[in-house]
Formats: C-alpha cells, structure tokens, sequence
C-alpha cells in the first residue's frame, strides 16, 4: 500500500484514505508551456509527444521491508464490527474503513517506502518531473493487470476523471478535487501517461497529490447511469492489487480472494507481500465477544492498540502456554486527528463562546492517566504529523480547566448553577451536548470525559452507535459531537476538512466550518511551493483550528501491536516506522504477515494434546531513514 492513499480516507475509530484527485482532461489552453498541451479524450488520439530531456526514475535499490521467509497460503480469519454499507469505493456511504480492502490498499502509480519515505515503483516502472513543478510523467508497468485478468492501461486513467466528475456518483469533494487541485490527463500512449497539478509544489507533495489509483473502464460496461448507486452498490470492482472480493454474505461475512498469478510478484517491492489466499471477515458486533471468538482460535489476530488489552486481557491459558503470542512496535507513524469532532452549525455548538467553554471543560489527561496507562500524550494540534510539519507546541490546544470552562459559558448564556450541578440559561434549560461515538472500546473514554465535563457544569450524553452507520450521520453533519479518530497522509490535508467548498453531505468537513480567511489560508497551503512556505502556512491553519474550538485534540500513541496465534507470523524487525496495523487486521496496510500453515497444523497438535511453547512478546523499535 502507497502511504499517501490514506489521505482522502475515513477510518472508524482507527480511520484509513485515498488521494485520488481531479477533472477528465483540461482544455488544451491551460496547458503549462513546458508540458504537452492537455487533451480530449477524443484529441489524445494525436499522439503528444513526450519532453525529450526527461529524467526518468525508476528507484530500483532501495532496501527491501517485506520478510524473505514469508509464505503463500492459508486463510486469515477477521472480524468487523458492522457490514459494509456498500462495496463501491466513491459516493455515498463509501468513505469507510472498510475501503482500504477494496480500494486504498492497493498499488497506486509508486509507492511510497514505510522507513525511506520514498517512492517505489507500483503501477508505474518509471516517473519524471516536469520542469514547471507541476506536471509528472508515468511510464506504466505493462505487466499490470486488474484482478480479473484485464490489462491496466492509460485508458483506465481517463475513465477515473470521467467517473469522479460523473454527477450520478455523488462525490461532491471529488469532483471538486479533480477539478481545481489535479487539472489534467495527457496520454502519449497506451502505458504512458502525464498528470498535471494545478500549483507548482516541492516534488515529495508533488507524488502526493497526483499519485492516483486509475478505475476499471471494462467493468462499467454501460456508464455510469443514474441508477448507479443503487445498482453497483454490492458490486466490488476489480483490484489493482492481490485481493478482490470473492464471496459476499450480506450482513455476515465478506471474503477476499487472492488473485492467481499475481502480476505484483515480478516488482521487487511487492514480493512476499499480501501473502494469505483468502481474508474472511466475519461481523462480531461486540470487540469483547470477538476477543473471546480470538481466544478460542475462530480469528487468527486481535488488535490490542489498547492499553487494557494489552496490560489485563493477555494473560489468559493460549497466552500462557504459547499458543497466542504478542507483538508491538514502536515507530514515527504519522497520525490523523483524534479527539472531539464539534458540529458548528448545530444550534448549540454555532455560539463560539459555548464551543470555547466544551474545550475547557474536556479533560484528556484523565483518559491518558486512567485509561491509557500513560502510554498517550495528548494530541497538539488537528493531527499528529512528522518531521517538518510537525506542530508547534504553541499551537493553542486548551488545557482542561473547569473556571476557564464556567467563564466561557457564562458568556453563551449559561450562569445558573443547579442543584445537580449542571449550568442553566435563563430559560432553564441545561447545559448539555450529545457526544456520538463509535465502538464500544471507546465507552471507557468517554465516562471519564462526561465525569470531567460535569466538573464545569457541562452534561456530555453519550450516544454509541454502529460504526457504519454512525459514520455516516457524520458524514451527513446529523451529529453534536463526535469522538473518533481519522487516518493521515504523511502531508496534512487541510482542504476536505475545513474548506468551504465542502460544506455539503458525504464529504469530511464534518465541522460545516465555513471561513472566507481559512478558505484563503488553504489555497496558499495548496499553492507554496517549498516546503518552508507550506509549513508557514500549516501553522496558521492549526491555530486558527484551534482558535474555532470545533475540534478537540484527544490523545495519541504511536506504536502498532497486536495478539495472534503463532504461526501467524511477521518480519524480523515486526513493523515498519510507517506500520498502522501490523497484520492488516483493521485495513490492509502494508500486507507483510503471512501464516505458516505447517506451524500452524504443529499448534493445533500441541493445543489438542497439551503441549505448550515459550510464552513470547516481540518487541520492535523502526524510525524514519532505519
């Protein structure tokens, strides 16, 4: 998986994404002087020529991460906590975790290298830049095939800008993107192509942006009619990647099969990845019955991010006689926003001074103390990104303060003190917000933050919902507040979240957060092009974030660990500095684990006959540049 996919994507509770981008072909005219003129699909048949001084790269010696001992075979056993509400990766209810399996954790056009940073080949065996900073050339691998056995090519390029732009999928902050911010498709033939952005940006931000998965043009053999939605609303695509959806049981199971012959297997940087033939993913709606199902050997891993799990759940019989082991690694991951997601147009919430007053009166230290057994910190900011767009610790992340809390809501109004120690306005009615979350593994979290908030007169009533559906009432802005964290790019992307044109359903701008100043802070975001300059503007952005309070930084861990059976099994050095999930078990990531099938025959004997193993936890350490 390319680590800038998960920039455009929503992960429930541990949230993943996608950077596909802009319109079908730019008019000829809007060309940059130094590249092709864009074309029609119709005028791409002339046959462009390519710059003849381009520098092509192809970053061949790069140093492996996937385990030479990894093995091909086997059946991973999953569970999800709600059914996919579609199979379809764009449009309405389409935004969710569940998509990095259809969609995100596929081979984009490069790679981008978890402990590097840099790009591999993918989809493309070669690149170049263009001089004008905005326009790079791909040389597309040849051998590339769609999982049904179909060739990739360029063509599926230019249906992607048909099918994003295409009202009848109702994707609103796609048809935004492929319009302003990636201008243009240019075909020179059919496995070599050139995309084109709209700003001149640093070459690193450059691959982010344009860095595209294509779409199948031969599966969508009528167009894309005005029934689309509904009709391949349970029909999933085929995959650039080693998985597609085989079986589907609706409201039950859904299983992936691996692709015979895999194309990938020739590139270097794809072997011994995506190793398992088939994923089964069962529907387990409660985390605890599903860690017993865990227990009892009907799933083969369990994420145990938790600090509970991994503290006071591991030491059950399996764990002890070595038939589950443990494994963690701590590394730089970049982390998406994580906290309290404010809906500021609610009549509530609109009033700054009340939104001010919520900051205040959130206690996070309590949760990190009390929950997280001091394994967190909190978040500093909208995020937690690395190296240059790290933030700064002034950023004005409020700190929990009940006085402060009381201030700010005298000033919205609420100055009466109750006898049950809530606040009241002048017409008697409390002070009290909703807050939507979405897995019961939260519910600890949220006790604590509704103990707190009562510290400064606020009642916080707590709404679990089904994490599918939750989502999208998110999704749809039909919430107060919201707790839930979201996945990141390596980049921030402040444009789905805060930018006015994405004040309409089924986009990320779940705040409705509408300023003419932020819109004009993220267009010269969008258009620096250094990176001084866009962390400049980066910072501005946080502040001003946090100066709206319509976003409440939670806490932030960065490590991956989880508990599996024995012969599930992974790298020597476990994860990567970039690993989110080390067995794919919440999306597909990076697709390193693999089950050895005769060791796990050895552990089921030894199960049945009593026999145990070393009680064993694998710890791993990987930073940036390792």
């Amino acid at each position: 998986m390319n680590l800038n996919t998960r920039k455009l994507s929503t992960l429930l509770v541990a949230l993943l994404g996608t950077t596909l981008l802009a319109p079908v072909y730019a008019d000829a005219a809007t060309a940059a002087a130094q590249a092709p003129q864009h074309t029609s699909a119709q005028q791409a048949k002339q046959t462009p020529q390519l710059p003849k001084d381009l520098k092509w790269i192809s970053n061949s010696d790069l140093p492996l991460f996937a385990s030479p001992n990894a093995k091909r075979g086997g059946t991973l056993n999953l569970y999800v906590p709600s059914y996919p509400l579609t199979m379809r990766t764009i449009g309405p209810d389409a935004n969710t975790a569940f998509r990095s399996y259809l969609l995100d954790g596929h081979p984009n056009l490069l790679g981008i290298h978890p402990n590097t940073l840099q790009p591999y080949p993918e989809l493309a065996e070669q690149w170049a830049f263009g001089k004008d900073n905005k326009t790079m050339y791909f040389r597309l691998d040849p051998k590339a095939k769609w999982s049904d056995g179909v060739p990739i090519t360029a063509d599926d390029y230019a249906f992607l800008f048909e099918y994003v732009t295409n009202k009848n999928v109702h994707a609103p902050f796609y048809n935004n993107y492929y319009t302003k911010k990636v201008t243009g498709l240019t075909i020179y033939d059919k496995y070599t192509i050139a995309l084109h952005s709209s700003d001149a940006l640093p070459e690193a931000q450059l691959i982010d942006r344009i860095n595209l998965q294509p779409k199948p043009r031969h599966f969508f053999k009528h167009g894309i009619g005005k029934n689309y939605i509904r009709e391949y609303n349970w029909k999933a695509e085929p995959t650039t990647g080693a998985f597609y959806v085989s079986a589907l049981k609706k409201g039950r199971t859904v299983e992936l099969s691996h692709v015979k012959d895999w194309w990938g297997y020739h590139n270097r940087y794809l072997k011994n990845r995506f190793n398992v033939d088939k994923i089964r993913f069962s529907v387990i709606r409660d985390p605890d019955l599903a860690y017993r199902y865990f227990e009892k050997g009907e799933l083969d891993v369990f994420n145990i991010n938790s600090q509970k799990l991994w503290f006071d759940k591991t030491n059950s019989e399996p764990f002890r006689k070595g038939y589950i082991v443990k494994s963690m690694v701590n590394n730089e991951v970049s982390m998406g926003p994580a906290g309290l997601f404010l809906n500021m147009v609610d009549p509530v919430l609109k009033n700054a001074e009340l939104r001010e007053g919520v900051a205040y009166a959130t206690n996070f230290d309590s949760v990190i103390k009390h929950v997280r057994h001091g394994e967190a910190r909190r978040q500093n900011g909208f995020g937690t990104l690395v190296g240059a767009y790290s933030t700064p610790k002034n950023i004005g992340v409020k700190p929990f303060s009940p006085v402060e809390a009381k201030k700010h809501f005298a000033k919205a109004g609420y100055t009466k003190l109750g006898s049950d120690g809530l606040l009241y306005n002048a017409k008697g009615q409390p002070l009290q917000v909703t807050l939507t979350y979405l897995s019961p593994r939260s519910t600890a979290d949220v006790i604590i933050l509704k103990e707190q908030a009562k510290k400064a007169g606020l009642d916080i009533e707590l709404k679990l919902v089904d994490s599918s559906t939750g989502f999208k009432s998110l999704l749809e802005k039909k919430f107060q507040m919201a707790y839930l964290s979201m996945s990141s790019s390596l980049y921030p992307a402040y444009r789905q979240y805060f930018h006015s044109s994405n004040v309409v359903p089924q986009t990320n701008n779940f705040f409705s957060f509408a300023d003419p100043e932020m819109d004009k802070l993220i267009k010269k975001f969008d258009e620096a092009s250094t990176v001084e300059e866009q962390v400049k503007q980066s910072n501005k952005i946080q502040r001003m974030v946090m100066a709206s309070n319509c976003f409440i930084p939670g806490t932030v861990s960065q490590f991956a660990r989880a508990a599996h059976w024995r012969y599930v099994r992974l790298p020597e050095k476990v994860g990567t500095a970039q690993s989110r999930y080390l067995f794919d078990e919440s999306t597909l990531d990076l697709g390193l684990m693999w089950i050895d099938t005769d060791m796990k025959r050895d552990v089921l004997a030894a199960k049945s006959e009593g026999r145990t193993f070393p009680k064993i936890t694998h710890l791993s350490t990987q930073v940036i540049g390792q």
